[in-house]
């Protein structure tokens, strides 16, 4: 019986081998893919090319004139011109190339002026700020120094007040003390007054009564107890508190010499009381008085202080709104003045630009110009000497090797010579058919103001010509 192999092994050993020769195909395939990237990048690079320096004289000046601001036709007309114009040199230039150049000439001149004015207008400015600075920051000062006396009288103004206020306190407690001497001493006025009515009363009344014997046994008790308070209340002799209850209620006729003897003591005594109360009423009432005008003169000092310090605090109000205002105005000339200082910075910035500027145009366009202007044709060499001839026929010249130039490059040339060739026919037939354009040609071009992307150019065109 033949073996068989199993189905899945096989399709797996099939499987691998497919997927190593993708691989394989793939890795040659991106080896070739770079080798032919490689190769086109070599056969790519050029060559670095020569740049002859009357093109780019030319390239300047164009440059220069491109990004004037000329009507339409005329910088169509003077682009076309002036081309053929800067090729040619002085002992070959026709009179219409000639003042073709003068045209570019008067037109490099025109944005000169215009950047120069802008110079001069700018440098004034900045003069201009420069003194604003100063100005403000004199103002500054100015104010600093007020803002400083304004602080120093609102400080005193403040202290002043402190004072006044101090002042204000004292005689308030001492118009407060006296108002409480004065009611203690009126207090202690109608306290003798009661004592002694109290006093008169107990005399006069009761222990008349109790003398005299016209009341009966009952109402003769109540007398007694009566007046045996008024004796505990005003601390008269123990021993007559004692005695009085028996000799008071003892009716006149039984009544011993003892008992009468009890009852005039105590007579004599209430009249002690009496007069002695009455001294101190009247002591009291004469420093009542004294009290009452000291009180009135403690009221009277206490809003006069009150007055000052009414008028002290407005004072310092006053003072104090002063300084403030003197804060903010020289907080505001300060800002003023640091205002001034990025606009000169800006100014700065734009002086040294158009300066910048105008050293481009002069030392690119205007410059090339010139030398193109009064570019003269070269010498013609003179016939050698025979034995410089001889010597220079045995003696090979050596022999300078030209870099190739590539098919595109020979192309280039080749337009260039016939737009130079389509140029100068141009020219030559505008010359001759039409009196017209060359009058406008010769026409001087009036100046214009040069843009912000003209004045760049004029850069760009003096970096290529510096090159």
């Amino acid at each position: 019986m033949p073996l068989l192999k199993r189905p899945a092994a096989s399709m797996a050993s099939k499987g691998s081998s497919k997927a190593t020769a993708r691989a394989s195909a793939s890795a040659k395939a991106a080896k070739a893919k770079a080798d032919a990237v490689e190769k086109a990048a070599q056969a790519s690079r050029k060559k670095p090319r020569v740049v002859d320096p009357l093109d780019q004289k030319c390239a300047s000046v164009m440059a220069g004139l491109r990004h004037a601001a000329l009507p339409m036709d005329t910088a169509e007309m003077l682009t076309v011109m002036l081309e053929s114009a800067m090729r040619t040199t002085r002992e070959e230039r026709h009179s219409i190339e000639a003042s073709v150049l003068d045209m570019a000439d008067e037109t490099l001149s025109g944005v000169e002026a215009q950047i120069m004015e802008k110079v001069a207008t700018t440098t004034a400015a900045i003069e201009e700020l420069q003194a604003a600075k100063a100005s403000k920051h004199a103002d500054a000062e100015e104010a600093e120094r007020t803002a400083v006396a304004a602080l120093e009288v609102a400080q005193n103004k403040k202290r002043a007040l402190a004072e006044v206020a101090l002042s204000f306190q004292a005689r308030r407690k001492g118009a407060q003390e006296a108002h409480r001497a004065a009611a203690a001493r009126a207090r202690a006025v109608e306290e003798a007054a009661e004592k002694r009515s109290r006093l008169q009363v107990a005399q006069a009344s009761w222990l008349r009564s109790l003398i005299e014997g016209d009341q009966d046994e009952a109402k003769m008790r109540e007398l007694v107890e009566a007046l045996a308070t008024v004796i505990r209340d005003f601390q008269i002799d123990s021993s007559i508190q004692a005695a009085l209850p028996n000799a008071g209620c003892k009716p006149p006729s039984q009544r011993g010499p003892f008992d009468t003897m009890v009852l005039v003591q105590l007579e004599a005594e209430l009249a002690k009381r009496v007069e002695a109360v009455e001294a101190e009423i009247r002591d009291g009432r004469a420093a009542a008085a004294a009290d009452a005008e000291a009180e009135g003169a403690a009221e009277a000092a206490l809003q006069e202080a009150q007055v000052l310090q009414l008028a002290s605090a407005k004072e310092f109000q006053a003072a104090a709104a002063d300084r403030d205002a003197a804060k903010a105005a020289h907080d505001a000339a300060i800002a003023e003045r640091i205002a001034v200082e990025p606009r000169i910075l800006r100014r700065e910035k734009e002086l040294a630009a158009a300066e910048r500027r105008v050293a481009a145009l002069r030392e690119g366009p205007k410059a090339a110009l010139a030398e193109l202007r009064d570019r003269s044709a070269p010498a013609v060499a003179t016939a050698p000497e025979p034995a410089a001839a001889l010597q220079s026929a045995v003696a090979p010249e050596p022999v300078e090797e030209a870099a190739p130039e590539s098919a595109e490059e020979a192309e280039d040339l080749r337009r260039e010579a016939e737009e130079l060739k389509e140029a100068k026919g141009k020219l030559a037939e505008q010359a001759v058919n039409s009196s017209e354009s060359v009058e406008e040609v010769a026409m001087p071009v009036p100046e214009k103001v040069m843009g912000a992307e003209g004045e760049a150019g004029v850069e760009a065109s003096a970096a290529t010509a510096g090159a």
